[in-house]
């Protein structure tokens, strides 16, 4: 990325320089599984589901690049259970 470069001893700005971005990761996944029956005397179709989700995410600044975070990450999991 090309971007300024901020000097910690005078909190000012110095020249736009290109640096490697890190603690930048990202990961998502996503698993689905249903069973079910169809045509039945008691149901003309009966469905269970089951959906898993998660995302993990590596937060390197804030909407502005001025503030750098580093450590921070978030994240996400859910679970899902589907009659039908």
């Amino acid at each position: 990325m090309l971007v300024p470069i901020k000097d910690l001893t005078t909190s000012s700005f110095g020249p736009e320089q290109w640096v490697r971005r890190f603690h930048d990761t990202y990961q998502s996944a996503t698993v689905q599984l249903e069973t079910g029956i169809t045509n039945k005397s008691f149901a003309d179709q009966l469905l269970l589901g089951i959906i898993a989700a998660g995302t993990d995410k590596e937060v390197q600044t804030g909407v502005v690049m001025e503030r750098v975070f580093g450590a921070l990450a978030s994240r996400s999991r859910t679970l899902c259970l589907v009659l039908q």
